[in-house]
């Protein structure tokens, strides 16, 4: 899908949903302010290109097909089995990761752990003393980072009137006609204790999983606030260039340069497939560089249902990362695995194409 330049400037505030999405989610830094994510490519996948075993090119067509697929790369044993581009996409084209952003903020914290710089078991209102005005004060990190906060928060986005909605506004990816919460800060301060519905006390943190993009921008804005590097170049300095990244990767900031931590990361699919390889390699770079500590992949895997900003699935050999709007990556340790996927679904949320991608994932595997 073609936009004319002169309607750049003015993107309607359905950037996100479809036919729009096909040409925004490639096209971000055209229209959101954002910050550079620099590489230094030093290493590089071998590209073989076979078929797929065990699951046909017809097959796997369809399902491209059918879940508005732009981009998807599949590597085993680390080299590139299947590579394919639709919708204009090329292998250098940048795509939204939507929420895969938030696993990758997850990496972020696993290095700033291991370096003693954040301790998981300390309050984040420790850190960040702001939060103690706020709901997320007295939540510790780990909770935070397994979305245990409880808070009164809808991740409905399509409410008007949801506070994602509102947190969109705050951070500058809808229109804020009201003029309340104009920046991330004033947004994330606002929110509050989720309260029983039985009991009318504060619900406690810990207590049960609560899925919240505010969570992670909150975790993004403490992370850059504890080491004093924007959040962009945190990812520089301790992902994106230690990995070997091919091509520069950018986030999208709100009016103060905020980051927005819980989906505003872009970046090729061969790039997020590296990401992906490097999980697998039990976090060891091709470089020989040990990235990500293997004792934070080995309590990630063996978490339940949702941790450290990974989903877990049955098999806990499958961990993912998933955004709205089809965005996957995919890692299957049981058969040295990587599965990226960019998507423009028309949609947000869509349950019978969330299956059709589980399935076609595990069927790739096998």
């Amino acid at each position: 899908m073609n936009i004319p330049t002169n309607l750049i400037s003015n993107v309607d505030d359905n950037w996100q949903d479809g036919p729009l999405n096909r040409w925004a989610f490639q096209h971000i830094s055209d229209f959101l302010p954002t910050h550079e994510i620099y590489a230094n490519p030093s290493q590089h996948i071998t590209e073989p290109f076979v078929h797929l075993m065990g699951y046909t090119e017809v097959n796997v067509a369809e399902v491209l097909e059918e879940t508005c697929t732009d981009s998807i790369v599949v590597l085993r044993n680390g080299n590139i089995v299947y590579e394919q581009y639709f919708n204009g996409m090329q292998a250098d084209s940048k795509h939204l990761l939507q929420s895969v952003s938030k696993s990758m903020l997850g990496v972020l914290y696993a290095r700033m752990i291991e370096k003693g710089i954040i301790d998981p078991e300390k309050r984040m209102g420790h850190y960040l003393p702001p939060l103690n005005s706020c709901v997320f004060g007295s939540a510790t990190i780990s909770q935070a980072l397994d979305m245990r906060v409880a808070l009164n928060f809808s991740e409905d986005y399509a409410c008007p009137h949801s506070e994602m909605t509102q947190l969109d506004r705050a951070c500058g990816w809808k229109t804020n006609l009201t003029g309340e919460y104009p920046t991330l800060i004033s947004f994330l301060l606002s929110l509050t204790p989720r309260v029983s519905d039985v009991t009318g006390t504060p619900v406690e943190h810990g207590s049960e999983f609560q899925y919240c993009s505010a969570t992670t921008d909150v975790l993004a804005w403490l992370i850059a606030h504890v080491t004093g590097v924007p959040y962009s170049t945190l990812l520089e300095r301790e992902l994106w260039r230690p990995m070997g990244a091919r091509c520069n990767a950018n986030i999208t900031v709100d009016s103060e340069g905020l980051a927005v931590g819980n989906g505003g990361i872009s970046c090729t699919t061969r790039d997020m497939a590296l990401f992906g390889q490097l999980i697998l390699n039990d976090g060891r770079a091709a470089s020989g560089e040990q990235v990500i500590p293997t004792a934070w992949i080995e309590q990630t895997c063996s978490g339940t249902h949702y941790k450290n900003h990974w989903w877990i699935s049955e098999n806990p050999k499958q961990i993912h990362a998933r955004g709205i709007y089809g965005q996957y990556l995919w890692i299957d340790r049981e058969t040295d695995t990587v599965v990226a996927k960019f998507s423009s679904n028309p949609t947000a949320r869509n349950t019978p194409k969330f299956g059709m991608h589980m399935a076609l994932f595990k069927a790739i595997g096998e």
